[in-house]
């Protein structure tokens, strides 16, 4: 019995050997053909490969990432918000596929939630200077909308206090940042320990 088992489990391994070189050299020249439509101007061709490449493989991540990062250059940031959902659920904790879905939000102007994913991208990976730089910018950007409300500022003062939490300087330095605007409009003094003034509010 055991004899006649090898040849059977020897054709199984063969099979799905094979079957992982041919996705392999399906995936890779639907990514040149796509690259190639991409770099001579013909975004729409790209997308078109990209979504049938996701029809046989819907988990690609070098397809969906590829296809995420096209969408955000066509500023299709709906639908590129989608594919970097998916990309962020296949790598829930990989910090660049949660910056990537921050990003889209952040296009699309859904500040709050753009927010809350670059805090989960500092949580994975507490150096990400680019996402210390956009929640600066989001609580910056909060502060000076006209009119201004109270929940604004709340919304970005607990930005600062978040980024105080954090290790290292420039989360510091982004929060010191964020506190100066409302230390100046109630007329307190700006003092260089960010904590101090945000027990203010």
């Amino acid at each position: 019995m055991t004899a006649n088992l090898h040849p059977t489990m020897s054709g199984r391994q063969d099979e799905l050997r094979w079957r992982a070189a041919h996705r392999q050299l399906s995936v890779m020249s639907g990514l040149w053909l796509a690259r190639f439509h991409s770099r001579r101007g013909r975004p729409a061709s790209a997308e078109a490969i990209h979504r049938r490449l996701l029809l046989r493989y819907p988990d690609e991540l070098r397809v969906l990432a590829d296809l995420g990062g096209l969408l955000m250059r066509r500023r299709s940031f709906e639908d590129a918000l989608d594919v970097w959902q998916r990309v962020a659920a296949l790598r829930p904790n990989s910090s660049g596929s949660i910056f990537q879905v921050s990003r889209a939000f952040h296009r699309l102007g859904r500040l709050q939630e753009a927010a809350e994913r670059y805090l989960e991208t500092l949580s994975v990976d507490p150096a990400h200077s680019k996402a210390v730089a956009a929640l600066e910018e989001i609580a910056l950007r909060i502060l000076c909308r006209q009119p201004s409300t109270e929940a604004d500022k709340a919304a970005a003062i607990d930005i600062a206090r978040r980024l105080l939490a954090l290790p290292g300087e420039a989360p510091r330095a982004a929060a010191a940042g964020i506190v100066r605007i409302p230390v100046i409009e109630a007329g307190m003094l700006m003092l260089d320990a960010p904590e101090i003034a945000l027990a203010e509010f």
